[in-house]
């Protein structure tokens, strides 16, 4: 429970002209993180009315709060799609909204409950208003979003409840995420429990959540656009356990997690990208269990900080009789550093740096031409570092990472992008998985001015690029995905206004140089260049790829 909550008298009634403008205004409103970043934990917010009254329940206090944010953006993109400046229709412009409306109701140290509305585009994106000419994405062309469509859905809702000693218990539609937000959930909320103690020397946090339900139980108003693209319930059976727990000494902090992910879905629920079969949904499977475990160390060294995160995949996936079972050992390593001494007066700088190494599953030139014959190699291991397993992707849009990255090529920012295609197990450049990067970059501060910049340098590498046939021979490609430059400015007009620019540019690298030919038939018709390229997908044609970019300046309201 947020520490600083204001505390009243018991509601009795508010006006209805502010609450009527509250309402207008959540539509000019904005969150001030990139998607994914936005704390779980309730902001103070503001109370919202509370009158002195002589009688007070249980000679308590109860006080209600709200906290009303928007974005209002212009957005425009080219290349992101297919990395061709000659194909018409890739460059799109689009004005976008997202806003949130929250509420919750605090008594004094006891209950409260929580609850927060969100209306956004397809995976959180902004969602599109008025559109200029076609708005194209790698999961299909997106439409203007009208009337119903734009109404909010409740996105977190859950009751807090105090146990024994300082321990609590959330139930509901509740959070859950660990280290940098790169294992075991992050971004979704799920119907489920949290039991936690915050105020203990060892502060921990224990969670269970049914994955997938919210999207059967979905609280708001149906789009059909976004079920059929991005999200969707699969009748999926499973259940995902969890623990957390954290050392704090002095301003440093070790974070200590783990978790499974028990999948009972039937195979012919089951959306399957597991590699190596004649076609990715043939893979039989009972019962997969995917565990992770991890660490997250925090130093603060006075005006230096540096964060190291490591984690671990391990369970296995029972295959039926006929199927090899399937083992888990995926990895990720991230660090992070900050110093803040690098200072020069009027504007303050900070440089940064981060580093990441996730792993993939790793092909050989043998599986190619064996591939190449129609001999498909059955493996037994899945080394790709998974949130959730690429045996049942269809738990993608309720159990999945809300961790850092570049704005474009891994869809971190507001606008409709799901990031570009490169070699991967699970067919989302957004997940952490057979990456390696490394970014540069610094914060820039004016000392008076309520102005703020950030700019990122990142170096794109895939650890395990696969190969391409060219002429009956298979040929390695080339591991180098690109660069990439971030800007991100916000200048706070006052308390509640402020204005954001957020600015990508991707130089491709070698990997998506080269002409390819895309297959036009059988199971991997589209998404295979030559003979066999399952992991590699062929982005560009013409083997000449051009950059992408992507700009978006923002209107932000925050109440």
């Amino acid at each position: 429970m947020p520490s600083n909550l204001e505390r009243g008298n018991i509601m009795t009634r508010v006006r209805r002209t502010h609450a009527v403008a509250a309402a207008l205004l959540s539509l000019l409103a904005a969150p001030a993180a990139l998607p994914g970043t936005e704390p779980f934990a309730p902001p103070p917010g503001r109370k919202l009315r509370a009158m002195g009254v002589d009688r007070a329940l249980d000679r308590r206090h109860l006080s209600l709060h709200y906290a009303l944010a928007g974005r209002l953006s212009l957005n425009s993109m080219d290349n992101v799609v297919d990395l061709s400046d000659d194909r018409d229709g890739d460059s799109s412009q689009y004005l976008g909204a997202t806003y949130t409306a929250e509420l919750w109701m605090v008594h004094d140290d006891g209950p409260f409950a929580y609850g927060r509305l969100k209306e956004a585009g397809p995976a959180g994106f902004n969602a599109p208003i008025i559109i200029d000419g076609d708005l194209e994405t790698l999961f299909g062309t997106q439409d203007e979003w009208r009337g119903r469509q734009n109404y909010p859905a409740l996105d977190i809702v859950y009751g807090d409840v105090p146990l024994a000693g300082s321990a609590r218990a959330q139930a509901g539609l509740v959070p859950f995420k660990v280290g940098n937000g790169f294992a075991i959930g992050g971004k979704f909320a799920n119907y489920g429990v949290n039991v936690y103690d915050e105020r203990a020397p060892l502060p921990w946090r224990v969670h269970w959540s049914r994955p997938d339900q919210n999207n059967e139980w979905f609280l708001g108003t149906s789009k059909d656009q976004d079920k059929n693209q991005v999200a969707r319930s699969e009748n999926t059976q499973a259940n995902l356990y969890a623990l957390q727990g954290r050392l704090p000494a002095g301003k440093h902090q070790l974070e200590a997690y783990a978790g499974v992910l028990h999948d009972r879905t039937g195979q012919n629920q089951r959306d399957v990208a597991f590699r190596y079969q004649p076609s990715p949904n043939l893979r039989r499977i009972h019962e997969d269990t995917l565990g992770t475990a991890g660490a997250d160390l925090d130093l603060d060294l006075d005006r230096f900080a540096l964060g190291l995160e490591g984690a671990k995949n391990f369970g296995k996936a029972n295959g039926l009789s006929g199927t090899r079972d399937v083992r888990h050992g995926g990895y990720l390593l991230y660090g992070d550093a900050r110093w803040d001494k690098a200072m020069t007066w009027p504007v303050f700088i900070t440089p940064t740096a981060r580093a990441l190494q996730a792993s993939g599953n790793k092909d050989t030139q043998q599986d190619y031409d064996a591939a190449a014959g129609g001999v498909y190699r059955t493996r037994g291991g899945n080394r790709a570092f998974s949130v959730f397993s690429p045996l049942n992707t269809g738990l993608f849009d309720t159990v999945f990472p809300a961790s850092p990255g570049p704005v474009l090529t891994m869809a971190r920012g507001y606008t409709i992008n799901y990031g570009m295609p490169r070699p991967h197990t699970f067919s989302d450049p957004h997940l952490a998985e057979n990456l390696q990067a490394a970014s540069l970059g610094f914060h820039l501060r004016h000392h008076s001015l309520p102005v703020f910049a950030t700019v990122d340098w990142w170096y794109l590498r895939a650890q395990h690029p696969g190969f391409r046939r060219e002429g009956g021979v298979t040929r390695p490609l080339d591991p180098e995905l690109g660069h990439e430059v971030d800007a991100i400015g916000t200048w706070l007009l006052s308390d509640h206004l402020s204005l954001q620019v957020i600015a990508a540019w991707f130089l491709p690298g070698a990997y998506y140089q080269g002409r390819r030919t895309a297959n036009t038939a059988g199971p991997f018709a589209g998404i295979l260049a030559d003979d066999f390229l399952l992991a590699s997908p062929n982005v560009v044609s013409g083997g000449d790829p051009d950059p992408a970019w992507q700009f978006e300046g923002a209107l932000n309201l925050n109440f």
